[in-house]
């Protein structure tokens, strides 16, 4: 739908002399406000010209820019299904009115943004008699631009900046004095960011002096090294972005064909993270120092006995770390689940007992409604997605980096699955679903090895030879002996999903550079472009999570490795395991039960069955 619902031509925009309207405005801090004033006064205008241009102008100054993208502008907020004026919403009307508006405009940024959004959104529409407003976008946002990025506004305007370099590339290339005009501009704001340590600035100038002019990348990278000394000798700002500044220098260095520099700057740049880890602070966040101090020594080619000094350090570091870890947790009232999962598991033989604590207390988790619900926790709870996050295992050893939370990045939803899955779906389902369905049937049936041997010969996911250590690992369940239960099952998912993938006629074996050939690994088994084939989404994730994942319970890794202590068996992951075992060998048989129920019910309903 069009942003306007009527045409605007030229003479009602010189009558109805909208700049008035924005003249003197900020535009460098109040763009949201000016937004939200200019809508309110299409809104009460009355004047219907007034009224429909005032309105699209809201629009094109709310769009948020995202600079080297393929969608440069997006809605600047959005909540579910709704959301602010996005670039498709613009239509070949609302276009023709925004470039004659960008003549007419009487602020360089202005004129800027009414011209990007005209010539982003016609080249949407076919509109190519309007490309022309890209080579003028470019000039205005470069008027606009080129004094705030030699002053302390630069962090606000280097976006901008950036936009008219890449449309200038685009819509100017024949356009030599624009070139040289951007590129001199780039060069002289850089230092000036250099100078200052407006690392925000400085990042992302330095991709472009790659990317556009490399010939000055060895003058940029002899500033920034210069900054990085100059940062230790007089003790400024924290040494991790005295790291950045090398390996910005580095970059630079290489990029440029100056290997030998590279290096020195390589080197420094682990030097300064060691120095930092070395200094006062907490000791989590010193060892991710060093840890990351020492991978980039080595890859620097640092002295060997250099990095093992360092090695050494590292694990009397984490040992202090352990000191610091402390529990955050809250209390839950679970009677109301307990008491269901008493009523649910009335049966009054063991196989149907186990078939109720199976598929009538609770199940798998669903991968799409996770899915929603991981990104609709995130928009409610903004501020607890916003940084970074640093993982480590119950060693202190530091296992994953992720990024902030980001809604359209799929490896960042998954990430925050397993987290979820991990911190709370697991938790319940094993301390207190598991353990009180264990408990109920104990204390009814005593199972025995024998009666387990007769329930896993129901089921055709048992992979032959592997009877044994399965029963011997249920049966250590239910009779709450959990690390006689970690050490026979732990390792039998994996041969219960290569045993599925061969009754599939699916290869478990990959070749080798040598031609030889050896067993997948479990998480190349796991891998979801394969295992979701066979094992759904759902479960594929619940398995990862249980046994690869570092940021799960990586069971099968920590015990495979010894890293898995006896006490550590007894833990929530272990029953969550087991119950997941269990389910995975028994589904057959309720799916059977299930298809029978229905064949039932439908011979019932239909007499001529």
């Amino acid at each position: 739908m069009a942003i306007m619902q009527r045409e605007i031509n030229a003479d009602a925009l010189a009558r109805i002399n909208w700049q008035e309207r924005v003249s003197g405005k900020d535009w460098i801090e109040n763009r949201w406000a000016i937004t939200n004033e200019l809508h309110e006064l299409g809104t009460t205008s009355e004047d219907p010209d007034e009224a429909e241009v005032l309105k699209l102008l809201s629009c094109v100054i709310s769009l948020h820019l995202s600079v080297n993208t393929n969608s440069p502008f997006q809605a600047a907020l959005r909540n579910g299904d709704l959301q602010t004026a996005g670039l498709e919403n613009f239509e070949a009307a609302d276009v023709e009115c925004l470039a004659i508006m960008a003549e007419q405009a009487g602020h360089p940024w202005l004129k800027a943004r009414i011209a990007d959004v005209a010539v982003t959104a016609a080249q949407e529409l076919g509109m190519k008699h309007l490309w022309k407003l890209g080579a003028d976008a470019s000039e205005y946002y470069l008027e606009y631009a080129s004094e705030p990025l030699h002053t302390d506004k630069a962090i606000y305007v280097y976006e901008e900046f950036q936009r008219g370099l890449q449309l200038g590339w685009v819509y100017g290339r024949k356009n030599a004095d624009l070139s040289e005009r951007y590129l001199r501009v780039l060069r002289t704001s850089l230092s000036y960011a250099i100078e200052n340590r407006i690392v925000g600035v400085i990042i992302p100038f330095s991709d472009e002096i790659i990317t556009r002019d490399r010939r000055q990348g060895a003058e940029v990278a002899a500033e920034i090294e210069s900054a990085a000394d100059q940062m230790a000798d007089n003790n400024e700002l924290r040494f991790d972005s005295q790291s950045l500044f090398y390996k910005l220098a580095r970059r630079l260095w290489e990029k440029s064909g100056h290997s030998r520099e590279g290096r020195r700057c390589h080197l420094a740049q682990g030097e300064s993270l060691v120095r930092s880890a070395q200094g006062p602070g907490q000791a989590m966040i010193r060892s991710s120092w060093l840890a990351e101090g020492i991978a980039v020594l080595r890859r620097a080619g640092a002295d060997r006995a250099r990095v093992i000094e360092l090695q050494n350090n590292l694990v009397d570091m984490r040992f202090d770390m352990l000191d610091e870890f402390q529990q955050i947790g809250h209390e839950t009232d679970v009677t109301e689940l307990v008491l269901e999962i008493e009523r649910r598991i009335d049966a009054d033989n063991l196989f149907d007992a186990i078939m109720q604590m199976l598929f009538d207390c609770t199940r798998w988790c669903n991968f799409e409604q996770l899915r929603e619900s991981v990104i609709a926790t995130a928009r409610r709870f903004v501020l607890s997605n916003l940084f970074p996050s640093a993982h480590f295992d119950q060693d202190g050893t530091l296992v994953a980096n992720q990024p902030a939370f980001d809604a359209n990045d799929e490896s960042s939803v998954y990430n925050a699955m397993v987290r979820r899955l991990l911190e709370f779906d697991h938790k319940l389902l094993g301390d207190v679903v598991v353990r009180k369905a264990c408990d109920i049937i104990f204390n009814k049936f005593h199972p025995s090895l024998n009666d387990i041997f007769e329930i896993l010969s129901m089921s055709p996911v048992v992979p032959e030879g592997h009877e044994l250590s399965l029963a011997r690992g249920f049966l250590a369940g239910f009779n709450f002996e959990w690390h006689e239960a970690s050490t026979y099952l732990i390792l039998q998912p994996e041969a219960i999903i290569r045993s599925e993938y061969l009754r599939r006629r699916m290869i478990t074996k990959t070749s080798e550079d040598d031609g030889t050939e050896r067993e997948m690994t479990l998480n190349e088994l796991l891998s979801p472009d394969r295992a979701n084939q066979v094992f759904g989404r759902s479960l594929v994730l619940e398995l990862r999570t249980l046994l690869v994942e570092k940021t799960g319970h990586n069971l099968r890794n920590r015990w495979a490795h010894g890293l898995m202590t006896d006490d550590q068996a007894f833990h929530y992951g272990t029953y969550c395991l087991w119950w997941t075992l269990w389910r995975m060998i028994l589904f057959p048989i309720y799916r059977a039960r299930l298809e029978e129920a229905r064949q039932g019910v439908q011979q019932a309903t239909d007499p001529a069955i």
